[in-house]
């Protein structure tokens, strides 16, 4: 290329990088959304929305096609090792405490908690409308997208290895979701206990209302620690999932939208024009 155009300057190239540098594009979603009504906002609406998707693909991707091999620091090495340690003498000791305790239990723990059965389930609660408020899968599916976004990222990233005494999971492991750290298992299932106590509660009596959180609660912990029983995840695993699942509650909180907005979503994705 050198030889072909020895006219083009680094000054050039150089402008064509910055030129198509997100930092450049991000900010310009925000002058063109304080350009209305010269330009509708429909247009850096959307060119954020697609920003923040190539965003995430080309991060997961970057993250994914690292070299397994890093080098890791002989500080967290030595971490590790004691979390594993740790994490082996907790099973066993569960293991004579709740003899028990069944495979089956904890297979029933963990299949209850995966994205494969919540996701389907926004689409069920969608449908049973009126019976359900579309408020609710919408906001759920919110919520979800946020959980699988943070925690694919993580895993990409820190990229560690599962226990080598693991049991298959019922559903196949897909890209990221291959790594232990943290628990996507652990986050989801107290961002839906969350959710359904502290944001949404299922009941509006207080009496059954309590009762029904504290059997959601115990179900949630339930499955968190059926992921170390089942040789998933390393005991810091499901803390640090369990820390993350507070966090993306307390953050779905202030986003989780009301059946106005959410309803204006809806019929803004179908084209439809809201009713007045």
């Amino acid at each position: 290329m050198q030889v072909k155009l020895p006219s083009l300057s680094k000054s050039e190239t150089k402008f064509m990088e910055i030129s198509g540098s997100g930092y450049i594009w991000l900010p310009a979603c925000a002058i063109l959304y304080f350009m209305h009504p010269l330009v509708p906002k429909q247009l850096p609406v959307n060119l954020l929305m697609a920003f923040l998707l190539d965003i995430i693909v080309i991060g997961l991707l970057k993250a994914f096609a690292l070299d397994g091999k890093r080098k890791v620091p002989e500080g967290l090495k030595k971490f590790l090792d004691w979390d594993a340690e740790l994490t082996n003498q907790l099973t066993n000791l569960m293991q004579v405490k709740l003899p028990s305790l069944t495979k089956s239990e904890t297979k029933f723990m963990e299949i209850s908690g995966s994205g494969y059965i919540w996701l389907p389930a926004c689409a069920i609660l969608y449908f049973m409308h009126p019976l359900v408020p579309k408020q609710l899968p919408v906001n759920l599916l919110m919520a979800f997208l946020l959980d699988i976004i943070v925690i694919g990222l993580l895993k990409a990233f820190a990229r560690r290895r599962r226990p080598p005494t693991k049991n298959p999971d019922f559903f196949k492991s897909i890209g990221p979701d291959q790594f232990s750290f943290p628990s996507g298992h652990a986050s989801r299932t107290i961002l839906i206990s969350f959710i359904f106590t502290e944001i949404n509660p299922l009941f509006d009596l207080g009496y059954l209302n309590l009762v029904v959180s504290l059997l959601v609660w115990v179900w949630s912990f339930s499955v968190c620690f059926s992921r170390i029983l089942n040789g998933r995840h390393y005991l810091f695993d499901v803390l640090i999932g369990v820390l993350i699942g507070f966090v993306e509650g307390f953050f779905v909180s202030y986003l989780w939208m009301s059946s106005e907005r959410a309803e204006n979503i809806l019929n803004f994705l179908s084209d439809e024009a809201p009713e007045i």
